[in-house]
């Protein structure tokens, strides 16, 4: 076995050297063992690759990127197109209900977001499918929704759309979805929508916010990791069009935010999410049902999409013939490879070769136009290196039979709630459940207090673990306890009564006449007053008795299960009765 594996990398280097070597006369061949020629710094990656396995994955993507992006103009002379992969938004669960119904995007004329959805992609479809340069594919019964056969089509998940879209060979995917503010299921980012609701940052963490001002407006969600420039250059185009038709954008960054909370963001080069507006806005929702509204959209988009082809890949195809503008750049492409080879080695908690190679990426095209699209990049190896540090600290401190979970945590931390990290996040945690389920520690662990672990529960919640109380409109203090803490009734009864004898302490202007200085002056006290709970959001510090320590009322807080509990949002309430799951 071993003399093969050897014959193996022995053959496989032989022809990155051969190709090396002829490289700049034969960029686009292929040799007669199905590698194609790629630039240096790509074939400097691929020869520390010792696995078979992976040489061949890395390779296809190479060659995919090759056929999809290399050389556009080319593929389209010979009677190629490009391919538009639809996702569809949402669709009926196998229960016969809509997505939409099941999990509140309902609008406030009680339509599913579905209904919406469809009506616009049906004409932004119609564009799109008049040009004769361009092939769009979806499921099957999406696509018979589009084409108005049919009214009726399935969910399908964000990996299952990556997969189809790889497969069809798709150049992008889009999405076409619409906002709403129900209970639960949120717009996500910087809102100002009236309400309490689960917002996102920039750092991928999950908030709960509260705000008292209407939500309304476009937002296109595109794809931070595309290196290419396209989708924010979509999304840039859109919105300018947009607003020329007199439409508003989100206050979310103004209407463009680059993401990467889905699945096809990380996993697919070219993708976005165009959101209409809010169904939940009585005014948007109006403008979303007009027939003009929704063509202005389509069309909006589709010369959107023109215009980011011609400037991006250097192509002009909205006439009846394909006009070449200018050549690709080669160093596009290849800083294309690079990225989808970093993400690759990401995908496989492979952080030595991701950090090589995205240091790669820095030292080509750090200081040049590129720079802002390798930024994201640069914060993932940064996120990487720290992880790394935090976990290899941990894991030295517990061998030496110390307190080392905390700098687990703090590694598996950094990854939470990120698809891009979503196999460190496994890898990480049974690693770490595997050292503390260890021969140091097969009944117990004991920490620097003398606490017990045994096993790493990062949600794991106790009795003074400060608690996030948040109260709905029309909504009691005993329903909001309920919902936070889901506590047996005796329980219940005492967390009531000691929420309502809880002080705050506000500090306030006093204002007192001065004999000394015979005239007014004015000074800082802190003055006690009892609690008054209202509409937001509170964090609240327990004794052990259950009496209230403190109270403090917030306008965000982050969802972060190893500093807080609340059942509703994170399932970790220590007072929970019925269900002790402890899962975000």
């Amino acid at each position: 076995m071993k003399l093969k594996l050897y014959i193996h990398i022995l053959l496989f280097l032989f022809i990155i050297t051969y190709s090396t070597l002829t490289a700049n006369s034969s960029d686009n061949t292929t040799n007669s063992y199905g590698y194609r020629f790629q630039p240096e710094v790509i074939n400097s990656i691929l020869q520390k690759e010792t696995s078979i396995k992976n040489q061949k994955i890395l390779m296809e993507i190479l060659n995919q990127i090759d056929d999809i992006y290399g050389d556009l103009y080319l593929n389209l002379l010979k009677g190629d197109k490009i391919t538009i992969f639809f996702d569809p938004a949402h669709g009926k669960l196998a229960d016969g209900r809509w997505e939409g119904e099941a999990t509140g995007r309902i609008s406030c004329t009680g339509l599913t977001e579905e209904m919406y959805s469809i009506m616009i992609s049906r004409k932004l479809y119609k564009y799109l499918s008049d040009n004769r340069y361009l092939d769009i594919k979806s499921t099957n019964d999406f696509l018979g929704v589009m084409k108005e056969e049919s009214d009726v089509y399935k969910n399908i998940r964000f990996s299952e759309t990556v997969k189809t879209a790889n497969k069809e060979k798709a150049f992008m995917i889009i999405s076409v979805h619409l906002n709403n503010i129900s209970s639960l299921f949120k717009a996500s980012g910087q809102v100002d929508m009236p309400g309490i609701h689960i917002t996102h940052g920039e750092n991928g963490y999950k908030y709960l916010t509260y705000k008292r001002s209407s939500h309304h407006g476009f937002l296109t969600l595109y794809n931070k990791y595309d290196v290419t420039g396209f989708s924010k250059k979509y999304a840039s185009k859109l919105k300018k069009r947009l607003i020329s038709h007199g439409l508003k954008p989100n206050t979310w960054e103004f209407g463009t935010v680059a993401d990467d909370r889905f699945s096809y963001f990380v996993d697919f080069p070219i993708s976005l999410i165009f959101e209409c507006g809010f169904i939940s806005n009585p005014k948007d929702e109006a403008r979303l049902r007009n027939p003009e509204y929704q063509e202005k959209i389509a069309e909006s988009q589709y010369k959107a999409f023109l215009e980011s082809v011609r400037e991006i890949f250097g192509i002009d195809i909205s006439g009846k013939k394909i006009k070449k503008i200018n050549d690709i750049s080669t160093d596009k492409i290849t800083l294309l490879k690079l990225s989808r080879i970093a993400i690759f080695y990401i995908q496989n908690c492979d952080t030595q070769k991701a950090v090589s190679t995205i240091k790669v990426i820095e030292r080509k095209y750090n200081r040049s136009k590129y720079r802002e699209l390798v930024k994201p990049y640069k914060k993932i190896k940064g996120c990487l290196i720290k992880a790394e540090k935090y976990y290899k600290r941990g894991k030295r401190l517990i061998k030496a039979k110390k307190h080392g979970v905390r700098y687990l945590k703090k590694a598996i931390r950094l990854f939470r709630e990120r698809p891009i990290f979503v196999s460190y996040n496994e890898e990480y945690a049974n690693i770490i459940n595997n050292l503390l389920k260890g021969e140091d520690s097969k009944t117990s662990k004991k920490g620097r207090q003398g606490n017990i672990v045994t096993s790493l529960d990062i949600n794991k919640a106790s009795r003074t673990t400060p608690i996030i109380l948040a109260i709905e409109k029309k909504q009691s203090l005993r329903e909001a306890i309920q919902k936070a803490l889901s506590p047996s009734p005796q329980v219940e009864k005492k967390l009531l009564k000691s929420f309502r004898n809880s002080y705050r302490y506000k500090r306030v202007k006093v204002k007192k006449y001065s004999k000394k200085k015979k005239r007014y002056v004015y000074y800082w006290k802190w003055k006690k007053k009892r609690t008054k709970f209202t509409i937001g959001i509170y964090v609240l510090k327990l004794k052990k008795n259950l009496v209230v320590k403190s109270v403090k009322r917030v306008s965000q807080i982050a969802l972060n299960p190893l500093r807080y509990q609340n059942h509703q949002y994170m399932k970790n309430s220590y007072f929970a009765f019925q269900e002790k799951h402890k899962s975000l």
